[in-house]
């Protein structure tokens, strides 16, 4: 089923940080990467704002000029020729509405992020105090992987005996308020539940009220915001550490579609909404090539539309996961 939700994208480890200041933990022996974030919402809204609209460069949207009873024109791309000779016209009308990534593909089509029943938590006519959810997705580190484990996925029994723990320590490590303290952060009415795994992630999610209190005009007052959070940890992907920094490696039975699966469970929180994506076997390796589209930053004169296209190439003996090329395919200032 297609969700009805706003993807806000980045990638910026400083974004993490500001959502929730959590980086470099160790678990079993591995540090938690920098993580790729969306924020899922109805709407535009940010609960810890007072603005009514909030955008990323990777938003892609200027949905607040768009009537809410407008039904949108329904895309889809059978090749990457098509994609390729989108008009400028449908470049921004797609910018300019709140389109997702599965709007552009048939039902299924799209390996997305299951929720396992459990409902994302976001604003709503219905609920407005409800706490916009964040989805992060991880990778882990290792030092090293043996050749013989390549073809195995992490183990969801090692990850699961510790991560309620490990995710608890997470949220406390915000708090700024300890006994005798006045004024500070702290969490409360923290709840932890298992969504459920798949062979390539184990997922959870978090909710809990952070209470701020400070000092006004000489008043002490708190301030109670819901947070809500989805914890993916990936199974089928691992950074390795190595002299020049990280590689990603891919775990797990290589072929064109778990490659392409896997990238696409990837990519479900990362740079900018997929309109397009295919996957190949090669002779080396496989290939998964995608066209995402994103909208710079800017004054009204110098926005862009970005189309973009990059290729992922996928080692078949190493399972090496890196950048083969990346190209603006169409640039369209905003008018």
């Amino acid at each position: 089923m297609k969700r009805s939700f706003i993807f806000i994208i980045s990638i910026a480890a400083t974004a993490f940080i500001a959502c929730n200041p959590i980086q470099n933990l160790s678990m079993e022996g591995r540090d938690i990467s920098e993580a790729e974030i969306a924020e899922v919402a109805v709407d535009n809204s940010n609960t810890e704002s007072d603005s009514e609209e909030t955008q990323t460069p990777d938003e892609g949207s200027n949905s607040a000029d768009v009537s809410h009873d407008e039904v949108k024109k329904e895309f889809t791309f059978a090749s990457a020729e098509e994609i390729e000779n989108i008009s400028d016209e449908d470049l921004l009308y797609i910018a300019n509405h709140d389109y997702i990534t599965y709007d552009f593909f048939p039902e299924g089509e799209y390996a997305e992020i299951d929720f396992f029943g459990v409902d994302m938590l976001a604003p709503s006519e219905d609920c407005p105090e409800a706490p916009t959810e964040c989805i992060f997705t991880f990778v882990l580190n290792k030092e090293a992987i043996d050749e013989n484990d390549l073809n195995t996925v992490l183990d969801s029994g090692k990850l699961k005996t510790n991560l309620e723990v490990y995710i608890a320590d997470c949220i406390n490590a915000d708090n700024t308020m300890f006994a005798g303290d006045k004024t500070g952060k702290t969490a409360k009415d923290v709840k932890i539940i298992f969504c459920g795994e798949t062979e390539g992630y184990v997922e959870y999610t978090s909710r809990y009220t952070e209470s701020h209190s400070y000092y006004k005009d000489r008043v002490l007052v708190t301030n109670d915001t819901p947070k809500a959070y989805r914890w993916v940890y990936m199974r089928s992907l691992v950074e390795l550490k190595t002299e020049d920094g990280k590689q990603l490696v891919m775990l797990g039975e290589l072929s064109t579609d778990y490659v392409k699966e896997q990238l696409d469970y990837y990519y479900n929180m990362h740079n900018g909404t997929t309109l397009y994506r295919e996957a190949a076997e090669e002779e080396e390796g496989y290939t998964y090539t995608r066209y995402y589209l994103y909208e710079t930053n800017g004054s009204t004169s110098t926005k862009e539309v970005i189309l973009m296209k990059e290729i992922i190439a996928v080692e078949k003996e190493s399972h090496n996961v890196y950048y083969k090329s990346a190209e603006t395919v169409k640039a369209v200032f905003v008018p």
